[in-house]
Parts: structure tokens; sequence; C-alpha cells
């Protein structure tokens, strides 16, 4: 781990929200960082200076939830094994879901995560997971 003892960062922040009745919600925002003083290392490490993000919720019968949701981030930085700043790539991630509550407490769901299969890294020499599919059911208590 490492930490750095004062970081200042001036941000901007942006969000809308749009909901068309219980049936269809629009959501779509950003954040962008300038991280301008650091006391120990060159960079903030592993926090993306642009982050922008999209998603669609649709309700088209009481117990059941679509989910679009798409993400962008770049400007990432981690230590490189030479002691020095490594810019990580961008990526842009997509993912859709659906949940079904069959009770209150009872639901089945299905992710599609990373649909464009993009090979990125969230954090250094950890690469994420390609196109992948999860699916399952939830039990609240």
């Amino acid at each position: 781990m490492l930490y750095d003892d004062k970081v200042q960062a001036l941000s901007l922040d942006a969000f809308a929200h749009y909901q068309m009745g219980q049936v269809v919600e629009l959501s779509a925002g950003g954040a962008w960082y300038n991280f301008y003083q650091t006391t120990t290392y060159d960079k903030v490490w592993h926090e993306p200076m642009l982050r922008l993000h999209a998603s669609v919720d649709v309700h088209p019968v009481k117990k059941l939830n679509l989910h679009a949701g798409l993400h962008f981030w770049d400007g990432m930085y981690a230590l490189a094994e030479n002691g020095k700043a490594d810019k990580l790539p961008a990526f842009l991630d997509l993912g859709l879901s659906a949940e079904y509550n069959i009770i209150s407490r009872f639901s089945l769901f299905l992710q599609i995560n990373n649909i464009l299969n993009n090979q990125y890294q969230r954090w250094n020499q950890y690469d994420n997971y390609g196109f992948n599919i999860i699916g399952g059911f939830r039990f609240k208590f």
C-alpha cells in the first residue's frame, strides 16, 4: 500500500436524472478531477481524472427491472516497476442486467458484463474479465 500524506484536487461533477412515470429512468453523469498537489508521489494512483457514465432502467412490468449501463474512465496512473508513473489506458465498459422479483424477498437475475469484450486494467497488472454472463437468484432476509 502506498499513501500520500496530502493530496489536493479540484473537481467538477455533473449528474442528470430523468424519470418517466414508473416505467423508464435515464441517468448520465461525469466527474473530472485535477489532482494538483501531492507531497510524496508525482501522481495519484488508480484514481481516474475523468469518469463518465450513462444508464437506462426500464420497468416494463411491475416485478421486472431491465438495466443498461455504460462507463468510461481515463487518466489513471499506476506506479511502474522503475518507480515512475505509468498511465493506464482509458476504458469503456457496457453492461446489461435483468432482475425479476418473484416475491418481495426472492428474485432471479441475469447480468451480461463487458459486452464489448474490452481488455483493460482497473488496477495495474490485474486484467478485468472479458465478456461474461452471471445469473442466479437473490434471497433477502
